[in-house]
């Protein structure tokens, strides 16, 4: 089993797109002794067992073979990820987009009239319940969450 760390920038979140590599090499030998090679001398990142997720899309892209430093040898698979954000726009984008909306129709109602503390009451609610959906969806709270974790323990 293999476990690797792709830290996401999650500037354009839900549109966001990442290039992460995975690296492999000896710990204990040098290219003298052990020089890794390409299975069957493809050099791209087998996708034949990938499960497609509903989230991502996973783009392989060429591997290179390197030897560093004359020292070890490398092999070095990079791979484009990219979100899927058409639920996301469902999700976040479309109510914020009918709360935004609805609060313009506030600035049409008389200030006199009891509707519109109950109107800009209820946007609020809504508002309230979109920002703690999308704090919830957010990738890189956990992220964050996980490195706190980590620096105190």
């Amino acid at each position: 089993m293999q476990f690797s760390v792709c830290f996401l920038d999650i500037t354009n979140f839900p549109y966001d797109i990442h290039q992460c590599s995975l690296t492999y090499r000896s710990w204990t030998y040098d290219y003298t002794k052990v020089i890794l090679a390409f299975k069957d001398d493809i050099s791209q990142i087998d996708m034949s067992s990938y499960i497609n997720s509903n989230e991502w899309k996973v783009i392989p892209l060429e591997a290179k073979k390197t030897i560093t430093d004359e020292t070890f040898s490398l092999l070095t698979y990079t791979m484009t990820i990219q979100r899927k954000g058409g639920l996301y726009g469902y999700i976040l984008i479309l109510p914020c987009l009918l709360l935004s909306a609805a609060t313009m129709v506030v600035f049409w109602i008389p200030p006199e009239s009891p509707a519109k503390m109950i109107l800009t009451v209820s946007i609020f609610s809504g508002l309230f319940l979109l920002l703690l959906l999308l704090a919830e969806s957010m990738p890189g709270m956990i992220i964050k969450h996980l490195r706190n974790r980590k620096i105190m323990n």
